[in-house]
């Protein structure tokens, strides 16, 4: 995603761990080639998880097959009015959790607007989503209740929710009651 910002023109920061192993270098690198501004928050000892996406060329469907960051302890302690500094905007998902909960909460203290993109359930995601304003959610997403709809995705603390289903339209919703939907 900061990768595409930056190609729209727009200045991106992303703040995620990245570590030392030659693989980091490949994504230094590429931040670097588009200028996105690279904050890496990992810890002694971090190892860059590993994810391949599998398309299916005649349906668009895709399968993910990754180790996320779940259950990794050591992250840096970033100095996070740095990293918000200048910011419009953060984007979260659920991978780097404790850091992500971090930076939504001092992104919601600045007045900041925290959007998160959620694919999947993690453990300990109530407690990021506490401090995001809008969130977009896949078709599979599920609360751990097996809830899905609209109107559970709105009761886990943001305002306004959307929910997007491959080419079908992505349907959304406000705090304040106004829902709609937009086609692909």
């Amino acid at each position: 995603t900061a990768v595409t910002a930056a190609l729209l023109g727009m200045p991106a920061r992303l703040a995620t761990a990245v570590g030392r192993s030659p693989l980091a270098e490949v994504v230094r690198a590429d931040c670097a080639t588009h200028g996105v501004e690279l904050v890496d928050i990992a810890g002694e000892g971090f190892e860059l998880p590993v994810s391949s996406v599998l398309l299916t060329g005649s349906t668009g469907e895709r399968a993910v097959v990754s180790r996320n960051a779940v259950g990794v302890s050591s992250w840096g302690q970033p100095d996070l009015d740095a990293v918000l500094d200048g910011v419009s905007a953060v984007l979260v998902d659920g991978h780097h959790l404790p850091v992500a909960v971090a930076v939504a909460a001092r992104a919601r203290e600045h007045g900041i607007p925290v959007l998160a993109d959620a694919g999947s359930w993690k453990p300990g995601l109530e407690t990021l989503l506490a401090h995001v304003d809008v969130l977009v959610a896949s078709a599979d997403f599920r609360v751990p209740d097996g809830g899905s709809s609209l109107t559970d995705l709105l009761a886990l603390g943001p305002t306004w929710v959307a929910r997007t289903a491959g080419a079908d339209p992505v349907c959304w919703l406000s705090a304040d009651g106004s829902s709609g939907s937009v086609a692909v």
